[in-house]
């Protein structure tokens, strides 16, 4: 009659394994739309006024408008270390550039050519097309769902750089 504590010690050791699996991550609802990042940099983002994307992906393209708005940088305030639980601030000020996100919602992962027209000090101008890398995102990690699919490009006096 030896099974009975052979099965105990069986199915103890497969409560303890159980036990040992690691829990599932969380997954949040958090927002990541697809799109493409852009920000402008150099002296054109003082003369840049209106900015439009024009986007081929998977067989389709599109016009885009990016709403453009002032970037910022981090700036520490002065901060003077008194002791190890001090604490100190930090300012956001504005580095220059002009930022913006273009929403597509059918934007695919992959090679996606970009082209733009900008109206820089009264006058239109176009920028010939790159291509962006455009990945999905995981903003909770690879354990969970899927986010949208992102690319980013910078304009330039020079044209655009992805």
């Amino acid at each position: 009659m030896r099974s009975g504590p052979i099965r105990t010690a069986a199915a103890f050791l497969l409560l303890a394994l159980a036990g040992c699996t690691s829990p599932s991550p969380a997954c949040t609802e958090i927002g990541s739309p697809s799109g493409i990042r852009v920000v402008v940099v150099d002296d054109l983002a003082g003369h840049l006024t209106r900015l439009g994307l024009d986007v081929c992906s998977d067989g389709k393209c599109r016009t885009v408008s990016v709403e453009l708005t002032p970037g910022m940088t981090t700036r520490a305030d002065d901060c003077p270390m008194t002791s190890d639980d001090s604490s100190c601030s930090a300012t956001a000020v504005p580095d220059g550039t002009l930022v913006g996100f273009a929403a597509i919602d059918e934007l695919t992962a992959g090679h996606t050519s970009v082209g733009a027209t900008a109206t820089i000090a009264g006058k239109q101008r176009t920028f010939d097309a790159i291509t962006v890398d455009v990945t999905t995102t995981y903003p909770n990690g690879q354990a969970c769902p899927a986010g949208g699919n992102q690319g980013s490009l910078e304009v330039r006096r020079t044209g655009l750089v992805g």
